[in-house]
């Protein structure tokens, strides 16, 4: 937002020097033509949404119009943020998520997923689907997590571990198998095989593209959302 501040700053700084100058080099009727034809060619472009600019054979003109497009949008957001209210209630998060969260990032490799922002996204989610597993059970339904896009799957180990190893969990690592090594995902935080006991419910990871699978695989879950899938 900053940066576009003074980027506009700069623009209106170089057309009241070339103003300046227009006027005090060039004759009246010639800076009042000057600056008609400034109006006009700006309205004009604006209205084309500045496809001049956008479409221009230039690359580096291309590209002022990509900065001055993304500072803008930038200033935009900030604008609106400082709009909002904050939230009244502070953010729920499960009672002894963080412990869980530990213990999983510890035995798992050093990723992005243990930054602070990511942590505080898990615990408040583990909260929300612990709740949709208890009014699942509530109603007498086998309750079942599928985490679809499941990525390196921290925060679906984490349900998993939150609920006691008591649900059955399904990581779907949404991908293209390219390589061999795509075919299995990144198993960062899954369990051993052998760390699974007996009484555990299942944790399957599930390596697909479900762009090809959307059409076979959406229609069912919706049909089953109230019999337990979550």
């Amino acid at each position: 937002a900053s940066m576009f501040r003074a980027l506009v700053a700069l623009a209106l700084s170089i057309l009241v020097i070339l103003s300046t100058a227009a006027a005090l080099y060039l004759p009246t009727t010639v800076c009042i033509g000057l600056g008609t034809v400034l109006v006009k060619t700006l309205a004009w472009i604006r209205r084309d949404r500045w496809a001049v600019v956008r479409t221009h054979s230039w690359s580096n003109v291309r590209l002022v119009y990509k900065y001055v497009a993304i500072y803008h949008f930038a200033w935009k957001l900030d604008k609106a943020y400082a709009k909002l209210k904050p939230p009244v209630d502070a953010m729920e998060s499960l009672p002894g998520s963080s412990d869980v969260l530990d213990k999983i990032i510890k035995s798992g490799p050093d990723t992005y997923q243990k930054k602070a922002t990511n942590r505080l996204q898990i615990e408040s989610l583990l909260d929300c689907v612990c709740d949709l597993v208890d009014s699942t059970r509530r109603k007498g339904n086998t309750p079942m997590v599928l985490d679809i896009g499941a990525g390196k799957a921290l925060f679906t180990r984490a349900v998993y571990e939150a609920l006691d190893r008591s649900v059955s969990v399904i990581a779907l690592d949404s991908r293209r198998p390219k390589k061999e090594s795509h075919k299995t995902g990144d198993m960062f935080y899954d369990p051993l095989t052998a760390d699974i006991n007996v009484g555990d419910k299942p944790y399957t990871r599930v390596v697909a593209d479900v762009r090809y699978l959307a059409a076979k695989t959406l229609i069912p879950l919706r049909e089953v959302k109230d019999g337990g899938a979550i």
